[in-house]
């Protein structure tokens, strides 16, 4: 078959996640779409005001954050509108909690 590239609304990906030498895509309407990239190209590639590393192996769209929960270690799992739950990493927090205002 021939290499369909999809050009994918990018307001549409709730996140995103490594695996591997590609990574998936999490879109609003529960489609998952492997694409060829690095987390780390797109992690500079996308728009900073809209997408935020939470994980070294993820990333997700502020506007689907639907709360911050902590757990009984003291680590914390970020909770999007949907119900996903993301792990978000310790090396991550400071700069979570900057962007949304909010301490942690």
């Amino acid at each position: 078959g021939t290499d369909r590239v999809r050009l994918l609304p990018v307001q549409q990906i709730t996140w995103i996640e490594a695996a591997g030498m590609y990574v998936k895509l999490h879109m609003r309407d529960g489609a998952e779409h492997l694409h060829r990239s690095l987390l780390g190209d797109l992690d500079d590639a996308l728009d900073k005001r809209r997408f935020i590393r939470v994980h070294r192996s993820a990333i997700v769209n502020i506007d689907v954050i639907e709360e911050l929960r902590q757990d009984a270690h003291g680590d914390y799992t970020v909770v999007l509108k949907d119900r996903t739950e993301v792990r978000l990493g310790r090396r991550y927090r400071a700069r979570l909690q900057d962007r949304l205002g909010q301490d942690l």
